[in-house]
């Protein structure tokens, strides 16, 4: 730290089974895609004693077997709370769950960690494979593929997530499934119900922090569209009933299919955000005291990406003639509608051609159709999309149109993050608490004068030592990083 710099960082730990503990160092970490961690490096004293116990003092080395002990226990709150101090005018409480107390002693030290993740981590307590259901009641149909409560016109798709997970629940409450066996086996799935109550709170408070909007996927909000939505859901209802042993990665599976991002937080449970907001999100400017860099701004093992090529369907659209066969069956016509489409339309010359597929939530076919024909396409296959008036445009150049934003986006996000994801910087400042993952930063040297980057922040970690070998040090990881004079064109 430089010698002009005359803060005093400082943090404070709370273990709930040993009350305030001594705390000799601590790093606490906080990276895209997983719970923030905790590692805590203690002293125990005895209460009222400023004096270190021994190495081997019953009260040192039963603070393991109590926090283990702790780790085995129901536990529905944080038990270990840091409160980080930069020394000026940020301060952050993490809170988490202890889950690797430990014990060294090697040439010159004694060690005491333990280790603790942030409160997300409940999610990985998240088991909705139970969620099957055996059909509905009485002969009354329960079609959540389609009429999902609140989903059918919503552009945000953690909402759906949480609408499809809440009806899932309702419909298995409402008809339990027989394929589960035994009433042991259904007890045993009612009981992971109770268990996962904590973790659905906790993706809750996920979802309602996110509020995303697509705009691209204002076209869900159009009832002759509503296959695509229906895709949408049905996708999200298999990704949570086909859900592993731990949520974490079905979460990772969720953001993968809609192009989001899972963003924790030091000071909460963190939030969802939309891929593109990486390299096209607001960037504040930050000056930052550099300490060491490491800058490696593009993949040193292949050439760059020029263009992406998204292929596949929606490459059948039907329409139908209004006037049925005399045997009553309606006569699709079949046509082409995308099959093909690149991203820039133009490339530079020079780089690789990359090839995806289409984004699994859009479905093989699209059916417009007129509501005068509605009721006599019933019996009609692919199942049709009804109309809501006569005035619908068949017109398969309109569904292109509609449909084609998605896929812009879809080739779009790919495209940038074969550019520049794999542009990154590692950079270490003295310790500041005030860089946030998951926002974009313009970052420039304190006395350089120009910008040196712009990037996304990935991960951060705050780290603080006391002692002979004393050091309070940030150190940042950015992603999708475009330099000084660089701008990646996105048409």
């Amino acid at each position: 730290m430089p010698s002009t710099d005359l803060r005093t960082p400082r943090a404070t730990a709370t273990v709930n089974i040993a009350g305030a503990v001594a705390v000799e160092s601590v790093i606490v970490s906080c990276v895209a895609g997983m719970p923030p961690t905790i590692q805590l490096n203690t002293h125990p004293r005895v209460p009222g004693d400023q004096q270190a116990l021994s190495v081997f003092s019953s009260t040192a080395t039963d603070f393991m077997g109590n926090v283990q002990k702790s780790m085995f226990a129901a536990r529905s709150k944080p038990d270990v709370s840091v409160t980080m101090d930069d020394g000026s005018e940020h301060s952050v409480t993490v809170k988490g769950y202890a889950v690797s107390p430990g014990f060294g002693i090697s040439a010159g030290s004694v060690r005491r960690p333990l280790v603790a993740v942030g409160e997300a981590a409940l999610l990985s307590n998240l088991n909705p494979s139970v969620y099957q259901w055996s059909g509905a009641p009485s002969g009354e149909t329960y079609n959540y593929k389609d009429t999902i409560p609140g989903c059918s016109k919503s552009s945000d798709p953690g909402e759906r997530l949480g609408k499809v997970l809440d009806t899932l629940r309702s419909l298995w409450q409402i008809s339990p499934p027989s394929g589960f066996g035994s009433e042991a086996a259904q007890e045993i799935a009612v009981r992971t119900d109770e268990v996962n109550q904590d973790a659905i709170q906790t993706l809750v408070e996920i979802i309602e922090r996110s509020k995303l909007d697509i705009p691209s996927w204002k076209i869900l909000t159009d009832q002759p569209y509503a296959s695509i939505s229906s895709t949408v859901n049905r996708l999200i209802a298999n990704i949570l009933q086909q859900s592993n042993d731990d949520f974490l990665n079905t979460i990772q599976n969720f953001c993968s299919q809609f192009q989001l991002q899972y963003v924790p937080s030091l000071e909460n449970t963190g939030k969802f955000i939309m891929l593109e907001d990486k390299v096209t999100g607001a960037a504040e400017d930050k000056v930052a005291e550099v300490a060491n860099i490491d800058v490696s701004a593009g993949n040193w093992s292949t050439l760059p990406v020029q263009q992406v090529l998204v292929i596949g369907g929606p490459h059948l659209g039907y329409t139908y003639d209004t006037v049925a066969q005399s045997d009553g069956d309606v006569t699709p016509t079949r046509q082409s509608i995308l099959g093909l489409f690149a991203y820039p339309p133009v490339p530079y010359t020079g780089g690789k051609v990359h090839r995806v597929g289409l984004p699994a939530y859009i479905p093989d076919h699209v059916c417009v159709l007129s509501a005068k024909t509605v009721d006599k396409m019933t019996q009609a296959k692919p199942a049709l999309d009804s109309a809501v008036d006569d005035g619908l445009n068949k017109k398969l150049g309109d569904l292109n149109a509609a449909i084609k934003p998605m896929i812009v986006r879809h080739a779009r996000n790919i495209y940038a993050d074969l550019a520049i994801g794999g542009a990154v910087v590692a950079l270490t400042v003295p310790f500041d608490l005030s860089w946030e993952t998951g926002k974009r930063y313009k970052v420039s040297a304190r006395g350089g004068g120009k910008n040196l980057f712009t990037g996304w922040l990935r991960g951060v970690s705050h780290a603080l030592s006391g002692g002979q070998k004393a050091s309070a040090t940030t150190s940042l990881s950015f992603t999708h990083v475009q330099c000084n004079g660089f701008e990646l064109k996105l048409p």
